[in-house]
């Protein structure tokens, strides 16, 4: 049995180059046989688009599915083989290699991890969601199970997805294909890799905004908390933080307002960009507090991330958070998130105490393929 693998392509601003070599490496440990399908590059960049490259992120996945078309020919794909899409929410994976199997009569089994969908407030297809919403059916059809990051996720998809689009005999059938695993965390890897386990930095007393500085991510409510705290914390310090190699916004009235508040916070407050995975690490490593105001979240990576260092994540409770951030580090409304950072500022965390919000994500890619080995 090969498990053919279509990973998403790896960029270094993304976590894409962690899931790269992520996957692989798990997949091995678990006993399946994997084979890397990779598309063709483009750019490797993100020039146009939040996320990934628009253009780039369809060049590749559709040159996967040349290459996919390839095996197929040769003969290569056998009846108990397995294939893992990265990423299901893209044209013709789900399809074609359905398809192709089942006119060659090869019996196949597709799974494949879900990020988002057009149902994902600020997603990238969300305004394509009037035609989206049929494709999406058709990819939960196509697959033997999909996988997701929260419960929180899962529940979306059901209810504003399924329980909307698809016909009434056919909505169990599609929701018992989504199971909740998590995101793939490597904490061991990110710790050794940025200093040694139990050898973090002590903390300065800075905040971090490490989201993307789009409006989804909301980072004109950082910058309304950054002007308050300012004056009821002199020494307090602000960074945001993006790998992006320019200061870069969707939305650039949003670019303006930082300069706007730079202009009066003058180095109090400071835009990082162009950061390197450790670059980031290290700032991260050193702030007291991770700062979130997310319209919306289906996992989100910066609070797993932030607590792997022990800084303290300030973070809206609702979401996914409500699954990844203890109860004590989120906020109903602005006015708690200013309460909260004040209290956290001076307290010292032991995340490791919280063993469920870290190493518990540690084992995602374990509970994947206990699903596909079943």
């Amino acid at each position: 049995m090969t498990l053919w693998v279509l990973p998403l392509q790896p960029l270094n601003e993304r976590y894409s180059e962690q899931w790269y070599r992520w996957f692989p490496e798990e997949f091995k440990k678990r006993g399946l046989q994997p084979v890397i399908i990779d598309g063709e590059v483009l750019t490797k960049n993100i020039e146009i688009g939040a996320f990934l490259d628009v253009n780039g992120a369809h060049y590749w996945g559709l040159s996967q599915l040349m290459n996919i078309s390839k095996i197929f020919h040769e003969g290569r794909v056998k009846s108990g083989d397995k294939f893992f899409v990265a990423d299901i929410e893209f044209p013709g994976h789900a399809e074609s290699i359905k398809n192709m199997a089942k006119l060659q009569g090869i019996d196949i089994k597709l799974y494949g991890f879900l990020h988002a969908c057009s149902v994902t407030v600020g997603d990238y297809v969300q305004p394509l969601a009037d035609s989206m919403k049929y494709y999406e059916l058709g990819w939960l059809s196509s697959y033997d199970k999909i996988f997701v990051g929260s419960n929180f996720f899962r529940d979306e998809i059901v209810n504003k997805r399924i329980n909307v689009t698809a016909p009434k005999e056919d909505r169990e059938r599609l929701a018992e294909k989504l199971v909740v695993t998590g995101n793939p965390w490597n904490s061991t890897e990110i710790l050794t890799k940025q200093q040694p386990i139990h050898n973090l930095p002590s903390k300065k007393k800075q905040i971090i905004f490490p989201n993307r500085f789009d409006f989804d991510k909301r980072p004109n409510l950082f910058l309304d908390l950054c002007m308050i705290l300012a004056d009821e914390v002199p020494d307090l310090k602000f960074i945001i933080t993006s790998s992006r190699p320019i200061m870069r916004s969707c939305h650039p009235w949003l670019i303006r307002l930082y300069h706007s508040v730079k202009k009066r916070l003058g180095d109090r407050l400071d835009f990082k960009y162009n950061l390197t995975k450790s670059n980031y690490y290290q700032y991260l490593a050193d702030s007291k507090i991770m700062f979130s105001s997310s319209k919306y979240e289906s996992f989100g990576y910066c609070p797993i991330e932030a607590m792997t260092f022990n800084t303290i994540p300030i973070v809206p409770n609702k979401f996914a958070y409500k699954e990844t951030v203890p109860e004590e580090y989120r906020y109903n409304n602005m006015d708690e998130a200013i309460e909260l950072c004040l209290k956290y500022l001076d307290t010292e965390v032991d995340f490791m105490e919280y063993p469920s919000k870290i190493l518990y994500w540690d084992r995602s890619i374990e509970r994947m393929c206990q699903e596909m080995t079943n």
